[in-house]
């Protein structure tokens, strides 16, 4: 780079860089087509891709994140999923022992409901 490109990128740095791409784009910083604007507009032009990039790498971290978070989520969610069928096995089986627990006074009831029903 010659020292007359290195005073235009120079000029550009200092500027912020909306208003640096406005009077580039623009041609009111160099007459559009000159050899200062094709300096100028490839220092533009470099910038740009730099912060199409950045904005890339970033998006690309932030799908990696919330990729590791729905993992665990999805990690969560079969833990409780395993957690839900145990606890339901453990209603049925104590289900199961309150009724063989309590097996004569059913059949006691049964007993007297039909009892009542068969009666005239």
């Amino acid at each position: 780079m010659n020292r007359h490109a290195k005073e235009i990128q120079d000029q550009l740095e200092k500027m912020p860089f909306i208003e640096a791409r406005k009077a580039i784009r623009s041609g009111a910083l160099h007459t559009i087509g000159s050899p200062n604007y094709e300096i100028a507009l490839s220092w533009l032009e470099g910038k740009e891709a730099e912060l199409r990039d950045a904005r890339e790498n970033e998006t690309l971290a932030l799908s990696e994140e919330a990729n590791s978070e729905a993992k665990k989520a999805n990690s969560i969610a079969n833990s409780m999923s395993r957690a839900i069928v145990k606890d339901r096995a453990i209603a049925i089986i104590a289900v199961i022992i309150a009724l063989i627990a309590a097996r004569s006074d059913i059949l006691w009831i049964l007993s007297w409901v039909m009892d009542k029903i068969n009666r005239p």
